[in-house]
């Protein structure tokens, strides 16, 4: 049987899951896939509510990662563990959300976490995420990336209406 050829972005990925595995062993075993054209549409919705590009999402109810090759193409080794050691973050959240769970307690849980408000549930799983991403590259000797506002506008589920602040109002 012939061998299968990686592409380059394929083996950066190996290489970053091989690197997390030692970093994160209770999560890194969780499946990383490319996204399907349904996954790429959802991407595609987020980019337009935060105005950036969605190189990675994680089905916190599977554990499943999948990622856009489209926005990794090109992107350096570093990046791409530290994407993925913010997804495998994710990963772990849900584990702990949805740990003793059977499905129907599982669906449930995520249905009423998917309809707090994003200031109370998105924030701080985002939050506990990019912190992660932060401490790795303090731990590498890296000058960590500027975090994002995750509690502004540009992380708000399509769904939020923001109202102006009283201090606005006159």
């Amino acid at each position: 049987m012939p061998r299968q050829v990686l592409t380059p972005l394929e083996q950066q990925l190996l290489l970053a899951q091989t690197k997390l595995r030692q970093e994160m062993p209770d999560v890194a075993g969780a499946p990383v896939e490319p996204a399907g054209w349904f996954g790429n549409l959802l991407m595609g919705a987020k980019d337009v509510g935060k105005g950036s590009r969605t190189a990675a999402t994680t089905n916190m109810l599977t554990g499943k990662i999948t990622y856009s090759p489209k926005h990794m193409q090109g992107m350096s080794q570093t990046a791409i563990e530290d994407i993925l050691g913010h997804e495998y973050g994710h990963v772990r959240q849900g584990k702990e959300l949805y740990k003793g769970q059977r499905l129907p307690q599982k669906l449930w849980t995520g249905l009423k976490s998917w309809m707090e408000p994003a200031s109370e549930f998105q924030s701080e799983y985002e939050r506990e995420a990019y912190a992660l991403e932060a401490d790795r590259a303090r731990r590498e000797g890296r000058v960590p990336m500027p975090q994002p506002n995750v509690a502004g506008p540009g992380f708000a589920r399509m769904a939020d209406i923001r109202l102006p602040s009283k201090k606005g109002r006159k």
